[in-house]
């Protein structure tokens, strides 16, 4: 049998060059494989759960405006009918919102597209006015736990008078690692009274809260932390931190109603009866 002959060095550029981009291939596959989250059968994907999730939450807004704020029984009615517009069942619905349960990111990726879905109908009901935001926070885009840091919390505190009343007040920022815990973000208004909400965290790479403000109180102070379960997970980078200030929306305020409300303490003023007696304390020499 013949021996071939060696393989000349262009040829072996080539070979090698072949093999790089083949072996660059596979890890890009790998990498995208990796990154998508597989949906099992009879779970929506999101291009057909976004229109079905942007008019629950316009049902939702309905019931809120109503005088009474409907009863359990107008509020099924109204999951049917919808349900019944875009030819889905309960269970069909139930399913893929218990896989968006257990797959936080990919809920945060539907709500975004929700936000978008929802703002494409107000453009083309009400004119191509876009949603507008301030940018309200003062400090570094990044931030990092570590095990030197005072504790496993991420917290800030920022006085502010540029929040008008009614508006929303948005946290966003996104981690290096997959993280678990609670978040909270809060205000304070001048009169005292905080309102704030919480939000427990499982595995998540992302976080958004939104907090709707009173349009019959002012804002002085903005709140809010994230506080991990686990410190061996430590460090932990944030990075793309945000703190905007949305524009009052009719459609959202009913979120107002499932937030928690804080107030201060109040020293009890004494009833004049309940003075001390001046006479009676001078004989006795006090």
């Amino acid at each position: 049998m013949a021996i071939p002959p060696d393989p000349t060095p262009a040829e072996r550029e080539t070979v090698m060059g072949m093999s790089v981009r083949n072996a660059v291939v596979a890890v890009l596959a790998l990498l995208v494989a990796g990154g998508c989250v597989r949906r099992p059968d009879g779970v929506l994907t999101d291009a057909e759960m976004t229109p079905v999730a942007a008019d629950m939450q316009l049902a939702e807004a309905y019931i809120q405006t109503q005088a009474q704020r409907g009863s359990q029984v107008q509020r099924e009615a109204m999951v049917d009918y919808v349900l019944r517009k875009h030819g889905l069942t309960r269970e069909e619905f139930d399913t893929t919102m218990s896989w968006y349960g257990r797959n936080v990111d990919a809920y945060y990726d539907l709500c975004e597209s929700v936000g978008k879905e929802l703002e494409r109908r107000r453009r083309r009901m009400g004119g191509n006015a876009a949603v507008e935001s301030s940018d309200l926070w003062p400090y570094s885009r990044q931030s990092l736990i570590s095990l030197y840091s005072p504790s496993n919390a991420f917290g800030f505190s920022i006085p502010t008078a540029d929040i008008q009343s009614g508006q929303r007040v948005e946290l966003r920022f996104r981690m290096r690692d997959r993280v678990s815990g609670s978040a909270m973000l809060g205000v304070e208004y001048d009169n005292g009274v905080k309102a704030f909400q919480t939000r427990t965290l499982s595995g998540v790479r992302r976080l958004k809260l939104v907090l709707q403000t009173d349009t019959g109180m002012k804002v002085s102070r903005i709140f809010g932390n994230m506080l991990l379960d686990d410190a061996s997970r430590l460090p932990l980078w944030i990075d793309s931190i945000s703190l905007s200030a949305l524009p009052f929306d009719s459609l959202e305020y009913f979120n107002i109603h499932g937030q928690k409300l804080y107030r201060d303490p109040t020293q009890r003023r004494q009833n004049r009866e309940e003075l001390p007696d001046s006479a009676k304390l001078i004989s006795e020499g006090r």
